[in-house]
């Protein structure tokens, strides 16, 4: 089975504003469930792992849902990956595969979440990432210091898929070695496991700063994605 932990516990400081962007709305609908209705349909189980000062109107919105009566929501820790690994073992023990997306990417698509869950066919964990079409230069303070190989990076996405015990032992080992990864899969590697890539999509956009809400806003009214 298929188990969802939305990462949705976030402050959102480079955002600007005093309501976390997960929490903004566009066309009345909080940017978190826009991403938890996307992707919540390809899972069995479901936890939401939120701010404790909203992890009540959160419940109390998806409560509303009769769909959604079984979703766990449960407040998050100090760091992502600490709300990711409580999220983690709030999932029933019949759950082998976890997806882990950010609340703050509302346009998921179906054939994205397809294409992640079908690179745990042959391998432990497994990320969307996209290509980079820019010229990516490595800086130090206001001096250009080298130009690096585009074509050996990528910008990774979520939802990033794991199978359940890997994804268990890499939280696990980060936390009781003082470790902090910028995304789950990152913790993979530290381990030295291997980690897949499939392609990503460039419409799932994440929102970070303030100017991300407008784009969102206009590639819902240009109906770039079925509407919720």
């Amino acid at each position: 089975m298929i188990g969802l932990v939305l990462a949705a516990a976030g402050f959102g400081h480079r955002f600007g504003s005093e309501i976390p962007k997960q929490f903004q709305e566009f066309e009345g609908t909080p940017i978190y469930l826009h991403a938890f209705a996307r992707i919540a349909l390809f899972t069995d189980f479901q936890v939401i792992v939120t701010n404790h000062d909203q992890a009540d109107r959160v419940r109390s919105r998806i409560r509303a849902n009769p769909d959604w009566i079984d979703v766990q929501v449960v407040p998050g820790g100090e760091t992502r990956q600490e709300s990711v690994r409580l999220g983690v073992r709030t999932l029933p023990p019949q759950v082998t595969r976890v997806l882990v997306h950010d609340a703050a990417r509302p346009f998921v698509s179906p054939e994205l979440v397809e294409r992640v869950l079908g690179g745990l066919d042959d391998t432990q964990a497994c990320i969307p990432a996209c290509p980079i079409s820019e010229t990516v230069k490595r800086i130090q303070g206001r001096h250009i210091v080298r130009t690096l190989d585009r074509d050996r990076l990528v910008l990774a996405q979520t939802p990033q898929a794991f199978q359940r015990d890997l994804l268990e032992e890499v939280l696990e080992w980060a936390s009781q070695e003082g470790v902090e990864g910028t995304d789950e899969a990152s913790l993979v590697e530290l381990m030295g496991k291997p980690v897949k890539w499939v392609d990503g999509d460039p419409a799932n956009l994440k929102i970070t700063w303030p100017g991300d809400l407008a784009t969102a806003d206009r590639r819902w009214q240009n109906r770039a994605v079925n509407q919720i």
